[in-house]
C-alpha cells in the first residue's frame, strides 16, 4: 500500500486480517485445495502469506514489487516499465473476474477490481476488511 504522508497514510493489514475477515470460509477453501489470489504491490505481503499461512494455495503475479513503502509517493512503477506495470494492471482485472469473493481494503483500485468482479453478472462474495475502520 502507498504511504504518503502522517494523516493520509492508508493502515497496513496483514494477511491474517484477510484471513480473519473470511472467516470460516478460509479453512473450507483449504479442505476443497482452492486457490487465495494476492492482488498486491507490496513484497511484504506476499513472504507474509507463504511463510505464517503456508496451508493456503497462495496464486500471486510473479512480478517487481516494492516492499512496504520503499517506493514513497513519487515512484508507482516498481518495475521501471510502464507498459509491463499497464499490462500486470489489466492482468488483475481479468483474474479477478474468475473469482468469486473479494477481500479488501478501500481505495481506487480496489474499487476497480471489485466493479470488474461484479461487471461479470456473478454472485461474488464483498468482504470489506477495514469496514467501519474509516
Amino acid at each position: 500500500d502507498v504511504v504518503l504522508h502522517d494523516k493520509w497514510s492508508r493502515k497496513y493489514f496483514q494477511i491474517k486480517d484477510y484471513l480473519k475477515k473470511i472467516g470460516t470460509d478460509a479453512m473450507e477453501l483449504v479442505r476443497n485445495g482452492n486457490n487465495i489470489v494476492l492482488f498486491t504491490d507490496d513484497a511484504n505481503a506476499i513472504e507474509e502469506a507463504r511463510a505464517l499461512h503456508p496451508n493456503y494455495n497462495w496464486v500471486y503475479l510473479n512480478r517487481t514489487r516494492h516492499r512496504g513503502s520503499s517506493g514513497g509517493w513519487e515512484n508507482q512503477v516498481p518495475s521501471q516499465n510502464p507498459r509491463k506495470e499497464v499490462i500486470i494492471l489489466l492482468s488483475i482485472l481479468e483474474l479477478a473476474k474468475k473469482c468469486d469473493a473479494f477481500a479488501y481494503t478501500s481505495s481506487k483500485y480496489a474499487n476497480v477490481i471489485r466493479d470488474a468482479m461484479l461487471s461479470t453478472g456473478r454472485s461474488i462474495k464483498l468482504l470489506r476488511v477495514d469496514e467501519g475502520l474509516e
